[in-house]
């Protein structure tokens, strides 16, 4: 049986290497010239430049991008000769009449630096890129005009010791006597960034021993132990405290990871303001009268770089997080009247106890947007389990128990309260609208499926509603539901 086969145009090309001016090529023949591709239009002769825009047409100009993967190769070749070259130097190859001014010279002098013994200093600065390996010493600082290890220079990394700052006296400034202080200012630079801080024990007898100051980014603090001295009484005794720096245009922290620590004695655990893209996980804080405490800062993105105002106090995510005898577990702190004063950020997995009656809130809100709060586990005698302010927030899969008066009290517009067990409030015994389980009074909630069961003989309403326009339904409730709002819908609720 005849067959036909149509032979037409080319039209797929073919690619024939290096450009030859002695060759003849077909049609959508695509040639490699001065790093640069070139593209047949036609059947082109043998002699006919590569620069005839009538036969060849220029596809993919690469010398740009080749050059600067030569100049990327070339430096991380140069990099490794530097690592090869120096490797790891210690203090002892450097001289100096202090401890501080041997670690000082060390700092300035080499890339790669490792702590042969323990060093007593005043202060240091790192004005350039370095990692610091601590080989398991300790530096102690008795400063308090200055911090223990200042950062002015990205792409630094300090970790594998102990870094500790006696002085107490922060009478005179309490930005002072931190152990790692990173300074986006005026003098040094704004930005700073690729930082990371692991493997150390940190403690500090005054002030804040982490700070992070002004536009820090793509920060990472993990596997780390803070001591604090709570005892101590200025409030500004932060364990890491996340700053926006207060100038116009103002500049802001962002893409800052913090986990895998351990926490203990300080006012405020973690503490951001007007920072953005945070995440804190698998945390542990112990004796805090804060354990985590989002605020907007005091003009929030008022005043903010215009790429970054509507990312101001945007995606914190707070996850895994678990504190005992901390008076207020987590707090976020929004601002009304600013460009993004309120705080969106995502609370799951966390843990907060009280062994004893404090006026303090497991989780507390104030002008929080479009805030997720879930899977978590409230104990004993706060005053308040939770309290819920602002707008659009959700507070989900949570257990709740043990509070002196409210277990959930929502006071935000549109919040979605589900899925929630509580139980045993009103551990203060009081009567009238401080005795419900769930209080809300915020308008337009939705209140649906939660166990509000097994609770106190103390309690003088399971749900008590008085927020307009609202729905409760499909809760399981020890006692009956009230509402005394205008325009709300309560059914299917069961009592037990």
């Amino acid at each position: 049986m005849a067959s036909t086969q149509y032979i037409g145009a080319r039209y797929v090309p073919l690619i024939d290497g290096e450009w030859d001016d002695t060759k003849i090529y077909e049609p959508l023949t695509i040639v490699t010239y001065l790093n640069a591709s070139y593209t047949s239009k036609q059947p082109v002769p043998a002699g006919v430049p590569i620069t005839d825009t009538d036969y060849w047409v220029l596809t993919g100009n690469y010398n740009g991008f080749i050059q600067t993967v030569n100049n990327k190769v070339d430096a991380l070749s140069d990099r490794v000769d530097t690592v090869v070259e120096y490797n790891y130097q210690t203090p002892a190859e450097f001289t100096g009449s202090t401890d501080t001014e041997i670690l000082q010279n060390a700092i300035d002098g080499c890339d790669f630096l490792v702590l042969d013994r323990d060093y007593t200093i005043t202060s240091v600065w790192i004005r350039k890129p370095i990692v610091f390996n601590l080989g398991g010493h300790k530096i102690t600082s008795s400063t308090n005009d200055d911090n223990t290890i200042n950062i002015a220079s990205s792409n630094v990394a300090i970790f594998n010791g102990e870094i500790y700052t006696t002085e107490a006296d922060i009478s005179n400034e309490h930005w002072f006597g931190s152990c790692i202080y990173v300074r986006a200012s005026e003098d040094n630079g704004f930005e700073f960034g690729n930082l990371k801080l692991h493997d150390l024990k940190l403690s500090s007898n005054a002030s804040q021993t982490v700070v992070l100051l002004g536009e820090v980014f793509n920060t990472i603090v993990e596997n780390c132990i803070f001591n604090g001295a709570r005892s101590n009484p200025h409030p500004s005794i932060n364990a890491i405290n996340i700053e926006w720096k207060h100038i116009n245009p103002s500049y802001h922290p962002h893409d800052i990871v913090l986990r895998n620590c351990s926490i203990y004695n300080y006012h405020v655990g973690v503490r951001t303001a007007a920072a953005f893209n945070c995440i804190f996980e698998n945390i542990y804080i112990d004796e805090s009268n804060q354990g985590v405490s989002i605020t907007a800062g005091d003009n929030a993105a008022d005043n903010a770089l215009a790429k970054y105002k509507a990312h101001v106090n945007r995606n914190i995510s707070i996850k895994n997080v678990a504190g005992h005898n901390v008076t207020v577990g987590i707090s976020l702190w929004g601002i009304s009247g600013h460009t993004n004063g309120e705080i969106s950020a995502n609370v799951e997995n966390c843990r907060f106890d009280a062994d004893a009656a404090n006026n303090g809130t497991g989780i507390l809100t104030n002008e929080p947007y479009m805030s997720h709060i879930a899977n978590c586990i409230i104990t004993g005698p706060y005053l308040n389990g939770m309290i819920i302010r602002g707008s659009d927030n959700s507070v989900e899969n949570n257990f709740v128990t043990g509070s002196m008066n409210n277990l959930i009290n929502n006071q935000g517009v549109d919040s979605f309260i589900s899925n929630n067990r509580v139980y045993n409030g009103n551990q203060a015994q009081t009567s009238g609208t401080t005795g419900a389980a769930i209080l809300s009074s915020g308008n337009r909630a939705r209140i649906v499926n939660n166990i509000v069961a097994g609770g106190s003989a103390y309690e003088t309403f399971t749900i008590r509603n008085s927020g307009n326009n609202s729905i409760i339904t499909n809760n399981i409730t020890f006692g009956a539901v009230t509402d005394v709002s205008t325009g709300s819908i309560v059914d299917n609720n069961k009592e037990i």
